[in-house]
């Protein structure tokens, strides 16, 4: 006993080689292959199951009962092919398997199929797509096009969260090397690596926006998250974007919340932040912001005009650390304790706080494959400051009528 320890990692070593093995040497020279048959039909195994049961007990030249197997088998998948058991499959996903005998066949496929129009909702197309879960294709003719649609929003919103997170990871490596680095010609190089970077991180983090923002109900996030990065107002494309995946627009919402955005955008410490490492400047401020933002840019231009860096850090988003805590009332399919538990937005909108998406039937297909989000109830700001995409595409509509 006192070898026990010893010998425990070569036997869970010797388990993992031998995991396909299905049975051990014990039972195959005590097996009762009715027993054994019945409960593998019992949990839904395929009476060729035997076949490893077989391959198993070779070595200990044990040959199996087929007879015995096969009654007691036909006994536990009478008790498996429940409707059920059926619901449980589909629900979880799986492909019907044409296992069970004539008389109870009926019973479990009817489970299966309402099992499986529960897991074919876009919700669940979403997460699947979120986690990188394959698609199995089992979904009926009227649900599959809004799973698909939604299962390729996640595909795409997890695409593109790992770009801009590589994209993030290489911008704070080189600006460690730039600020350690204390060769002129090497500095001026990396200084010049560091804006392209920088460029891919932009680009990288406004296609994150726009898909992010094709998974909510509600724009604000969306247009706070461009207004605080400097961007133009693009309710129009982000639009696009998301009709690609049959989605409808909240323009309204991501209205106003650009424009509370830009007001953590339009600071000093941004401005010297993008004119050190000569990043373009979209002319998005306006008034007493404006000339803020425009003192430290033109400071940061200095920096950069002189092959300097003075590493001044990247200024904090103010939503950054709130963002996934906002996301989990975002996601559908959330259980209700954490739903409830999960804290609210920072900001107001009337109410409007759950951003989870439209539970009511994909059916307008006359408009859009997806129906149209509920918008912000609060008012409009009617004063723009600056023409967008959006103020465009509506013009356009407006003369068309």
């Amino acid at each position: 006993m006192k070898r026990l320890p010893h010998l425990l990692p070569m036997l869970l070593l010797i388990a993992a080689l031998s995991g396909c093995a299905s049975m051990s040497k014990n039972e195959c020279l005590n097996a009762n292959w009715e027993s054994i048959g019945y409960g593998d039909g019992s949990r839904g195994v395929h009476y060729t199951k035997l076949e490893k049961h077989r391959q198993s007990c070779a070595e200990y030249q044990v040959v199996p009962d087929h007879d015995a197997y096969r009654h007691g088998w036909e006994q536990g998948i009478r008790n498996y092919c429940t409707a059920d058991n059926g619901y449980r499959t589909g629900q979880a996903g799986k492909a019907h398997r044409n296992i069970c005998p004539a008389d109870v066949a009926p019973d479990y496929l009817a489970g299966w199929q309402r099992g499986v129009r529960q897991y074919c909702s876009p919700e669940n197309g979403l997460r699947q797509g979120l986690n990188g879960k394959r698609y199995s294709g089992i979904c009926p003719v009227d649900l599959e096009p809004a799973y698909r649609d939604f299962y390729k929003l996640g595909q795409d919103v997890r695409t593109a969260r790992a770009e801009h997170q590589r994209a993030e990871r290489d911008v704070k490596q080189m600006e460690k090397r730039l600020a350690a680095e204390q060769n002129p010609d090497v500095h001026r190089k990396l200084l010049h690596q560091l804006e392209r970077l920088q460029h891919r991180e932009a680009k990288s983090d406004a296609t994150m926006i726009a898909v992010e923002a094709c998974m909510s109900s509600d724009w604000f996030d969306a247009g706070f998250r461009d207004g605080e990065d400097g961007y133009a107002r693009r309710a129009g494309e982000i639009a696009s974007v998301c009709r690609s995946y049959g989605i409808a627009a909240d323009r309204v919402g991501y209205r106003q919340g650009w424009q509370q955005g830009n007001q953590h955008y339009c600071t000093y410490k941004t401005g010297i932040y993008l004119g050190q490492t000569n990043q373009p400047y979209s002319g998005v401020c306006a008034g007493m912001q404006h000339q803020r933002f425009w003192q430290g840019y033109e400071r940061g231009r200095a920096i950069y005009r002189a092959d300097r860096y003075e590493a001044h850090p990247k200024p904090v988003k103010k939503r950054e650390a709130k963002r996934q805590v906002i996301e989990l009332k975002r996601l559908p399919g959330l259980p209700e304790k954490e739903r409830e538990a999960a804290p609210a937005p920072s900001h107001t909108r009337g109410g409007h706080g759950d951003l989870s998406i439209s539970e009511k039937p994909h059916d307008n297909r006359d408009k859009l494959k997806h129906p149209m989000p509920e918008k912000s109830h609060k008012p409009e700001v009617k004063e723009k400051q600056h023409d967008d995409d959006d103020d465009h595409e509506e013009h356009q509509e407006n003369r068309s009528h």
